[in-house]
């Protein structure tokens, strides 16, 4: 029972959103501000922490509401890290980022699959309102478009907002 208890103290651990994360979408901002910035902030701090050879991550931009074609959507604080990502750093991100994935109720096959490494990067959608993460790689800050390694990553979640949040 002990050897259980420090195990999953050990264990990466996710935070619950202020909202069910199984709630139906599409959502009001409220909702989607609430199931989102929280546990992304919390992710970010962790993420840094468990793969911090391979990802600072920093706030870089705060949250917003865009128009898409089929309406609009909240798009998250945007989080950026600078530091290079190999494929061993995919994995290592893919491990980090899954608790709170889960916690989303998130599909987590793409953690899992090689080509994250080559540009696909960790995506996973909430079936129930649409709520997606993305980290992917991220080269804006270098100046010059690169073609070889990562130089940097980009984290955010985006997430369908109600017509009525349009206007």
């Amino acid at each position: 029972m002990l050897v259980c208890g420090l195990l999953s103290s050990c264990a990466p651990s996710a935070t619950e959103p202020g909202i069910a994360a199984d709630t139906a979408g599409p959502l009001s901002r409220a909702q989607a501000e609430s199931l989102v910035e929280e546990p992304l902030a919390d992710l970010a701090t962790s993420v840094s922490e468990r793969a911090d050879e391979y990802a600072q991550l920093s706030e870089d931009g705060a949250a917003t509401v865009q128009r898409t074609e089929a309406g609009c959507e909240y798009v998250s604080t945007v989080y950026h890290s600078t530091l290079p990502v190999d494929g061993e750093g995919w994995g290592a991100l893919a491990d980090a980022v899954r608790p709170q994935m889960e916690a989303w109720a998130m599909d987590t096959g793409a953690l899992d699959r090689e080509e994250r490494a080559t540009g696909a990067g960790l995506r996973g959608t909430n079936p129930h309102n649409g709520a997606a993460l993305s980290v992917q790689t991220w080269n804006d800050h270098l100046g010059v478009d690169l073609d070889g390694p990562t130089e940097g990553l980009e984290m955010a979640v985006r997430v369908p907002l109600a017509q009525s949040e349009c206007d």
